[in-house]
This record gives C-alpha cells, sequence and structure tokens, in this order.
C-alpha cells in the first residue's frame, strides 16, 4: 500500500496542479467545440460548457450527463480524474471516469484493453471519447 505524505501532497499539487487543470479545460474545450458545431449531431442534443466541465443532454432517451474533474493521487502521483455523472434523486450518481496525466495523455480505466491515448496527437479523439462515454451510458443502463 503507498502512502502520501501530506508535504508530498502538497508539493504535487505546488508543481503539478496549475497544468492538470489546464489539460482538463482543454480537453472539455475540445469535446464541446467539436460536437457543439458538427453537422452529425441530431439538433436536439445539446452540448453545454460549464464552469465545472461539460454537460450533456439527450431529450429524447431523457439522457442528461455533466463532466467535471478533479486532482486525484494514484501511486503518489497527481493525475485529473474526469467524471460522468447523472442525477438521480437529486444526488450525483458516477457512471464513467477517465484519467488525464500531466503528459496529456488519457486512459479509460473501466476499459483495461483501451489504449493511452495522447490528446497532442490524437487525429479523431473527440469522436472516441462519446463513443467511450456512449458505451459507459449503455453500460450504465441510461441510454
Amino acid at each position: 500500500m503507498d502512502t502520501l505524505k501530506f508535504a508530498a501532497l502538497s508539493r504535487a499539487l505546488t508543481q503539478h496542479e496549475e497544468i492538470l487543470q489546464l489539460r482538463a479545460q482543454c480537453l472539455f474545450d475540445r469535446v464541446y467545440n467539436y460536437w457543439s458545431t458538427s453537422k452529425t449531431v441530431n439538433e436536439k442534443i445539446k452540448f453545454s460548457r460549464t464552469v465545472d466541465g461539460l454537460e450533456l443532454v439527450i431529450p429524447q432517451c431523457k439522457f442528461h450527463c455533466f463532466g467535471e474533474s478533479r486532482i486525484k493521487f494514484i501511486d503518489s502521483n497527481a493525475i485529473n480524474e474526469i467524471t460522468f455523472s447523472t442525477k438521480k434523486g437529486g444526488e450525483k450518481e458516477p457512471f464513467v471516469f477517465f484519467y488525464l496525466n500531466k503528459d496529456n495523455e488519457l486512459t479509460i480505466p473501466w476499459r483495461m484493453e483501451a489504449p493511452l491515448i495522447d490528446l497532442d496527437y490524437a487525429g479523431s479523439f473527440e469522436e472516441h471519447f462519446m463513443n467511450e462515454l456512449t458505451m459507459a451510458a449503455l453500460k450504465a443502463d441510461l441510454l
């Protein structure tokens, strides 16, 4: 079991907080900009950029989810955990999460066979990201 001392946590936040938050905001911006202007998206499906992240509404399926990020420590390394949730009974109910590291590499922890995606070089990342989100929502019986 790894231990994380408070001083190490504080130092990691000082060194990586800004870049991790920037990476998450860029990911949300990239997905939002691509899909909110796409000509292939059904006109009733709505993407919104929020202060905390990204919101998606598919009214035909009564599906509404929102994504937000937080810094998390795995093996004493600071990463961004991007979580998508729905609301049930006024409570957040997460259904999928992604990890984004300071090198701008995205992993999908719930799918071990999924490749590491380098967002600096990924060409069709936005489609892949939404496919993963859709698969997770289907698996959670939300769609």
